[in-house]
Order: structure tokens, then C-alpha cells, then sequence
């Protein structure tokens, strides 16, 4: 397993290692005429944060700064080469609020003219050491979370925008070709291996301010139907309604459980009355034996479900079940078994 990660590893890198060496700075000012601010969106190994100049007057010479607020008399000023408009300064980071996902501050820079005049820039900053995403997968509205019966999965990176923001996602399942995530409001559609099975999806996040993260998904690729047999069913009375009891097997090769049903009520020729009802089964909703077998073997299984009104003309029903994955295996139509009615007679004793 560590070498296959690390073969994605090395592919999501090659794929997104290149945009993710581009620097980024924060622009403070948008007009470019008068003077600008930028600065670095990291604090490099030497524990600074760079701060560029950019149209600075040409008599520009000295700086004091401070985080967070503007300079005081209490900051020393420091003399500030300038060449053609432009300087640059290395500052000791804002403090450090312990937060890893985001801290925000802002640098206020007063600068002074030969003549004794200053202006003031400012700009944010922001401490980002840990992305911060979520992974959204679209699943089937017939599938249970983590399981799926596609050739392709519909994904979309939630980046919460609160900090730096993500700035590429790669994403690889079969360690040899690596996809980049477009990130947008819209899904992205990628196309599965072909093989039944888990699956293992890789993603690759990187953030603006260089943060790498790998995580990985698994889920299960399941395409073939489940076997259902014996089935049987049953109508009944209940505190509230009616209570529809229906029992068989069911064989599935990567869930012994059924996930979901779809009935429809049939008058005594099989003709369907109003229409299908798709139901999601609770845990309560379905028994099983003690001991549950294997996956590869047959199932026995009841399940029971509270049904409020039944159509007077109903006689039976069909019904289709569905495994997690969302495939479904329709039964023959089936009359409805009722249980015998037990009646107390009264005998009145006469003659003793």
C-alpha cells in the first residue's frame, strides 16, 4: 500500500507540483499610479515575511511598520534603499494566534520623503499552514453514501475562502494518469476503473499558500444486481394502518443487506393501483437471523413496513429491492397471505 501511494503521490506532484512553485502576493492597492504594497503569502525559513515597494517617490528613505495597527512614535524608523520606485524589506511575522487553518492580519507600512512628509500602506496578511477543503461526491439518490453502480462519480471541491483558498485539486484512482479538478461551482465528472470492487480515489490539494495535502476516498463500484428468492408477503392490521411484513433471501456480492424498496399495490389481475413508492429501509425495518452469513450466500431477511391506507381493491403487490449500490431486482407480482382471524365463541352452560 505505501508504494502504490507513493506512486500517486509522485503523479498528482508532476502534475501539480509546477503551478504550485508560481509565487503569489497580496496587492494592497489596486491603482498603479500611486505608491504599492505586496507582500509574500508566507513566512520563509528564516521566520520573515518579505514586503515589496513598487512607485515609491524617489525621495523615499525611511519606513517604521508595525501589525495589526499603524505605527506609533514608539517604532524606530529604518532607512529604505529605493531604485527606480522600487524597495523591498524584510519584517518579523504578526503574532501567532495557534489557529493552523487561518490567521488574518494586516501590515500598516508609514514611509518618510526626504522633505519629512509620510504616507501610510497597508495590506492583509494572512497565516495559512493546513488546507482547508471538503470533498463533495454527488451520490445516487438509490445508493447508499459510498457506494455507486456508474461508470463515473460526480465530485466538487468546497474550498471555504476564508484564508488563502485552494489553488489546484488532482485527483488519480488507477496510479498511473492524475486529473486536475476544475474548481468551480459546477461537479466534476470522473470516470471510474471498470472493475466491481473498492476502490481507492486519491486527491491532491494545494492552497495559495503552498500547503500540500493528500487525502483518499474509498468506495465500492458495484454493478450487478442482487438475487432476491422465496419471497413472500404479508398484510395485516397494526396499531396505526397496516403493517406490510415481505421475507426472502437476498444474495449480493458486496452487501448481504438490502438498502432500499419500491412497491406498488395490484388488484386481484395484477394491474397496478396508484403510484410506485420508493422507501430507504431503516436498520429497525429489516431482520435477520442471528448469524449472518457470508456475502457470497443467500440472505434471509423480513422486512416490515407501516403502511397507512390500502386501496379497497388491493389484492397483492410488486416490488422491486435495490442493493446499496442502487441496483434493483424486480419480483414476480405476489397476492397478499393474511394471517387466520382468530374468533372466541362464547358457549352458554345450560343444564348444570
Amino acid at each position: 500500500m505505501r508504494l502504490r501511494r507513493q506512486i500517486v503521490f509522485i503523479v498528482l506532484v508532476g502534475l501539480l507540483g509546477s503551478v504550485s512553485l508560481i509565487p503569489h502576493r497580496v496587492v494592497a492597492q489596486s491603482s498603479t499610479l500611486g505608491p504599492l504594497m505586496y507582500l509574500s503569502n508566507y513566512i520563509d525559513r528564516f521566520g520573515e515575511v518579505l514586503v515589496d515597494f513598487a512607485n515609491l517617490p524617489p525621495t523615499t528613505q525611511e519606513l517604521r511598520w508595525r501589525w495589526n495597527e499603524r505605527p506609533t512614535d514608539d517604532d524606530a524608523w529604518e532607512e529604505l534603499p529605493v531604485g527606480n520606485g522600487f524597495a523591498h524589506q524584510y519584517v518579523s511575522p504578526p503574532p501567532d494566534t495557534g489557529n493552523p487553518l487561518c490567521q488574518h492580519h494586516t501590515f500598516y507600512a508609514e514611509l518618510r520623503k526626504q522633505d519629512g512628509s509620510t504616507f501610510v500602506l497597508s495590506s492583509p496578511f494572512a497565516i495559512d499552514r493546513s488546507v482547508d477543503v471538503e470533498v463533495d461526491l454527488l451520490w445516487s439518490s438509490r445508493a447508499m453514501v459510498g457506494y455507486t453502480n456508474g461508470d463515473t462519480i460526480k465530485i466538487k471541491v468546497l474550498d471555504d475562502q476564508e484564508c488563502t483558498g485552494i489553488m489546484s485539486a488532482g485527483i488519480t484512482s488507477d496510479m498511473v494518469v492524475g486529473y486536475n479538478i476544475p474548481l468551480t461551482d459546477e461537479y466534476y465528472t470522473y470516470r471510474l476503473p471498470f472493475n466491481e470492487g473498492p476502490i481507492t480515489i486519491y486527491f491532491e490539494f494545494v492552497d495559495r499558500a503552498n500547503n500540500l495535502e493528500f487525502r483518499q476516498i474509498e468506495i465500492i463500484r458495484d454493478t450487478t444486481p442482487p438475487i432476491i428468492s422465496a419471497i413472500a408477503a404479508t398484510i395485516a392490521p397494526a396499531d396505526q394502518g397496516h403493517q406490510l411484513t415481505i421475507t426472502g433471501q437476498f444474495t449480493d456480492t458486496y452487501a448481504q443487506l438490502p438498502w432500499a424498496i419500491e412497491w406498488q399495490f395490484i388488484d386481484h389481475t395484477g394491474v397496478s393501483i396508484g403510484d410506485p413508492v420508493f422507501h430507504i429501509l431503516r436498520e429497525s425495518e429489516v431482520l435477520l437471523p442471528e448469524t449472518v452469513r457470508l456475502a457470497t450466500a443467500a440472505t434471509p431477511f423480513q422486512i416490515t413496513i407501516g403502511v397507512e391506507t390500502i386501496p379497497t381493491q388491493a389484492a397483492g403487490i410488486s416490488f422491486k429491492l435495490f442493493d446499496r449500490a442502487g441496483n434493483g431486482q424486480t419480483s414476480e407480482p405476489m397476492m397478499f397471505t393474511t394471517p387466520p382471524t382468530v374468533h372466541t365463541v362464547y358457549v352458554p352452560l345450560v343444564g348444570r
